[in-house]
């Protein structure tokens, strides 16, 4: 039975006013681009994890964390925090997905102008919407 795995994730937005992705290739798949951040660990609060998660995937250390919604994905056990961050800057990403990323499967960073994100193949669909929404309104 698949485990229920709480998670934070962000849209980074960098000091040129872009939003900062991963984007993913995989052999035999369009590449495909994730908003950063992952799995909230035991005794980890959301916004701790996104700031371990931001650091290790991107490299960005980053400040004004605006949440902005919360997503449950009964189908995957999933449940989101997502927030929009300011990066201060960033160093050479240390996560895992860097150490194990091949031609295969690919990780790369991507900064997105924010016009450009309702034309990108943004995963899941039905995150792209809210964060489109997110973004259009403004809540932070």
């Amino acid at each position: 039975m698949h485990k229920f795995r709480p998670s934070a994730r962000a849209l980074i937005l960098t000091k040129e006013n872009k939003i900062l992705l991963l984007k993913r290739s995989k052999k035999g798949l369009k590449p495909y681009y994730v908003t950063p951040g992952g799995g909230i660990e035991e005794n980890e609060s959301s916004l701790q994890a996104l700031i371990r998660e931001l650091k290790e995937e991107t490299g960005s250390s980053v400040a004004d964390i605006c949440f902005l919604f919360h997503l449950d994905d009964v189908d995957k056990k999933n449940s989101v925090d997502f927030y929009l961050v300011k990066e201060v800057s960033r160093a050479v990403p240390t996560g895992i997905e860097w150490q194990q990323s091949t031609e295969e499967n690919k990780y790369e960073l991507y900064e997105a102008d924010i016009e450009e994100l309702s034309d990108l193949n943004l995963k899941p669909d039905v995150v792209k919407k809210a964060l489109i929404n997110a973004l259009a309104k403004r809540i932070c």
